[in-house]
């Protein structure tokens, strides 16, 4: 069932006016109270990516930030890891390693992959091959990630042109996105950096509509190779 225009509009103005207050993924328990869980995750993307999604069956998930705080991450990780595909899209907004380890599994099993990567991401993984200290065993992990992205003939990395701000992986049959707490890629706001909804969906509509904001991600991003 497709959104009605008046659903379609409701979600367009509610994310436009949390944009007008300055804070565009904030969300209220008011919010939680009067709408489905699956409009509000749907008004953070129509934020996010200006365009609004299809109206498909989702898995739709927000962390609960006290009891289980990484239960967007470990859903999005576990769809990865079971993905039986012959294809990886992604974006990169941030660094995460139980992404990173679940995609290099694809990739060593010659999953043909595209990555746009955050200018900020490619930085942080430089960094790490010289880096010393207490998180030795994180920056050889992310060491290993860069020599897989590198290394690897299934693998085209893109340098995103502007700063990415959700996570997206589509699989032959699937898609994942993370979209993270309010004021994540603020300076100027404290955030606890948690991923904070979950959506996932197998809706051949839903990857259409995932495959073309991709897609307008990859036509102002510069393909770039990687060395260690």
């Amino acid at each position: 069932m497709e959104w009605t225009e008046q659903e379609i509009q409701r979600i367009t103005e509610t994310a436009r006016r949390r944009t007008l207050k300055g804070n565009p993924e904030s969300i209220s328990n008011q919010d939680r109270n009067h709408q489905t869980e699956t409009e509000l995750a749907f008004e953070r993307l129509v934020t996010l990516t200006d365009s609004v999604p299809p109206r498909t069956d989702c898995d739709v998930t927000f962390t609960p930030h006290e009891s289980r705080p990484f239960l967007a991450v470990n859903k999005m990780t576990e769809g990865l890891t079971a993905a039986d595909t012959t294809r990886l899209r992604g974006l990169w907004p941030v660094v995460n390693l139980p992404h990173h380890d679940a995609c290099t599994d694809l990739i060593s099993q010659n999953v043909q992959t595209e990555f746009i990567i955050d200018a900020s991401v490619l930085s942080a993984l430089k960094e790490a091959q010289t880096a010393t200290g207490n998180d030795d065993r994180t920056n050889d992990r992310k060491q290993e990630w860069l020599t897989t992205l590198a290394t690897s003939d299934n693998c085209t990395v893109y340098r995103a042109s502007s700063r990415l701000n959700f996570d997206l992986f589509i699989t032959d049959e699937a898609v994942f996105i993370g979209l993270y707490v309010p004021g994540y890629f603020d300076p100027d706001v404290d955030s606890s950096g948690i991923l904070d909804i979950y959506v996932g969906s197998a809706d051949p509509v839903f990857l259409d509509w995932a495959h073309g904001i991709f897609e307008r991600y990859c036509e102002s991003a510069e393909r770039i190779e990687l060395s260690v």
